[in-house]
């Protein structure tokens, strides 16, 4: 049959039984993408079973072939227990292919059938995935398509991840054909689904989404098509996982929810920062939060109290106590929208530390009634001055020396100091007013 006019031809993919650059015989598919296939094939050298992802056909251009065998090749390089580990790259004709380790287990879609993980697993699987991607993040790799069907679960627990991104431009560029992205929407990062620039917080992004998936069973985002799924990725909040799942650890959560920030600044810079958060949360501590300054924020156990911040229409300026540093300076310093230095007692801690506020407190309360009281007599005083004198109500003059008490007693020194006046002559043996006796000081107003 002629091929139609609009369609090339395509070549035939790899198929059961072929034998790969006369060594690897392909015994059994075991799953396909939209741009390769991975096979359960027999090693004829050297007897053993491995995995082999072989490029499909046709559609791949001359790009996506150059970067298939790059990333193999630095692959190659990489050596971590929870990576699946690479062992040749070749070529037979013009179908390139990559030789793995067969991993003995189920992928982790398959274990998702039967539900979410509980908390203790999800987050050993989740520390494990971190931690190989951190190694290709130290190496320069990104992965870009962070699913549960690209990890591994061994029979032995070990958690490896596999099948590295290798179709970022082509999903990115036909989120509408259906089956190209159909299988990764759900884990896409908002720069993703914009075809923006990626970096290591795109993959965290992704992480995310599949740890979320390990503890609700479900992804963050549901909706009926691809393109509906990246708008909520890029525009939605998700919801918290605890909404799901209220026996999921609030600091693990919060993990979860700065993985998930829209803005990448807000996220950790990458999956090691990751890896140490979720190590802090297993050993039952507050993860770090290594993100941006959108990101969440918990205080450590122990790191102190928090400072409040007061708006500035609610906040009182009191003078300083007696003996306290810091009055005049702090209330300047406060004024002139700073911050006024705290000032401090012997011990050297603040004076307004809760537990001395009440004292303070108290301290403010007898210096006012002190103040109150000497206002009292310095009026009272006043008051009985004029109704003392027996004359006209003559400015009161100071009393005239007595040579036998010397200058005054200082012990009865007048309260408030009056200006100081030319003294009267008065009459011998007589004093104005019937005042007391010379050496003592009169008014007190």
């Amino acid at each position: 049959m002629e091929p139609t006019p609009d369609r090339a031809p395509r070549a035939p993919d790899a198929g059961t039984g072929e034998v790969l650059s006369g060594r690897y015989r392909l015994e059994e598919q075991l799953g396909a993408g939209a741009t390769a296939a991975v096979w359960r094939a027999t090693d004829l050298d050297l007897g053993r079973t491995v995995a082999v992802k072989v490029l499909r056909q046709g559609d791949v251009d001359a790009e996506l072939r150059a970067r298939f065998e790059r990333e193999a090749a630095i692959l190659g390089q990489l050596d971590h227990p929870n990576l699946v580990r690479v062992l040749a790259a070749g070529t037979d004709g013009d179908r390139s292919y990559t030789v793995v380790e067969h991993i003995a287990g189920r992928s982790l879609h398959e274990a998702l059938e039967r539900g979410g993980f509980e908390v203790d697993e999800a987050l050993d699987i989740a520390l494990q995935v971190s931690r190989g991607l951190a190694r290709c993040h130290e190496a320069g790799v990104l992965h870009r398509d962070i699913k549960p069907g690209n990890v591994m679960l061994a029979d032995d627990g070990t958690a490896k991840l596999v099948d590295f991104g290798i179709a970022r431009s082509s999903t990115l560029t036909t989120l509408t054909q259906g089956a190209t992205v159909l299988g990764t929407a759900s884990y896409l990062s908002p720069e993703q689904a914009q075809a923006l620039p990626l970096d290591a917080r795109s993959d965290v992004y992704s992480l995310g989404c599949l740890l979320y998936e390990l503890l609700t069973g479900r992804p963050p985002f549901q909706a009926p098509s691809p393109v509906a799924v990246a708008y909520k990725h890029v525009h939605e909040e998700p919801e918290p996982p605890s909404t799901h799942d209220p026996a999921i650890p609030a600091e693990l959560e919060a993990v979860i929810l700065c993985a998930l920030a829209k803005d990448p600044e807000a996220r950790y810079p990458g999956a090691a920062e990751l890896a140490a958060d979720l190590e802090r949360v297993r050993a039952g501590e507050a993860p770090l939060l290594a993100g941006g300054p959108g990101a969440t924020t918990l205080l450590a156990p122990g790191a102190g109290e928090p400072t409040t911040v007061l708006p500035a229409e609610a906040t009182a300026v009191l003078p300083a106590a007696p003996g306290m540093a810091g009055g005049a300076a702090g209330v300047a310093a406060a004024g002139a929208g700073g911050v006024a230095p705290a000032s401090t007692g012997r011990s050297g801690r603040p004076w307004t530390t809760p537990e001395r506020r009440p004292l303070l407190a108290a301290a403010a309360g007898v210096a006012l009634l002190v103040l109150l009281a000497l206002t009292a007599l310095v009026l009272a005083a006043s008051d009985d001055g004029p109704a003392n004198s027996d004359t006209d109500p003559a400015p009161v003059e100071a009393d005239e020396p007595d040579p036998a008490a010397g200058e005054g007693d200082p012990g009865e020194a007048d309260v408030l100091d009056q200006p100081e006046e030319p003294p009267r002559t008065e009459p011998p043996g007589q004093r104005r007013g019937g005042g007391p006796p010379p050496g003592r000081g009169r008014g007190r107003g």
